[in-house]
């Protein structure tokens, strides 16, 4: 009995290993953050481990959200603040106060094919001509981790 049990773990993990596969992202953006990981069969508590993974491999070298799935960025950022769709490709977007992060992903494939980072625009208090000063991507995915995550 355990011998067959521990053999049908496998298969179903197989099974779900195809989850992104139909993924909609039109319909991602109202999911449950968790539950293409539930599915693939990881607990909340495996899932918090995931993303902290996820975010210190995406904090030391943001090209990292090129590798990742939609069900990735749900886990690591949550529901994105904005979204929108052209054509084939849906666009979330997660503001801070200093930062705003634009990913790209391809609404059949859920794969992220481009990001942007950058800077709000926000004139420094005291001169409305003087600008604060841009943060590297690493500094900028921190500061969205942080708004969207406080510790």
């Amino acid at each position: 009995m355990i011998v067959l049990l521990a053999l049908s773990l496998p298969l179903s993990l197989v099974g779900s290993c195809n989850e992104t596969a139909g993924f909609d992202l039109g319909r991602a953006a109202f999911a449950a953050p968790l539950s293409s990981v539930a599915r693939a069969g990881f607990d909340s508590r495996r899932a918090a481990s995931y993303g902290l993974i996820l975010a210190e491999l995406v904090s030391k070298k943001p090209d990292t959200f090129l590798d990742l799935l939609a069900p990735d960025v749900l886990v690591l950022l949550d529901q994105p603040e904005l979204t929108r769709r052209e054509g084939s490709v849906a666009i979330w977007q997660y503001r801070s106060d200093s930062c705003v992060l634009d990913l790209f992903l391809d609404s059949r494939k859920g794969t992220v094919l481009h990001y942007e980072m950058r800077e709000r625009r926000k004139a420094v208090l005291g001169d409305e001509n003087e600008i604060a000063p841009s943060e590297d991507e690493g500094a900028c995915f921190r500061s969205l981790l942080m708004c969207l995550h406080p510790v």
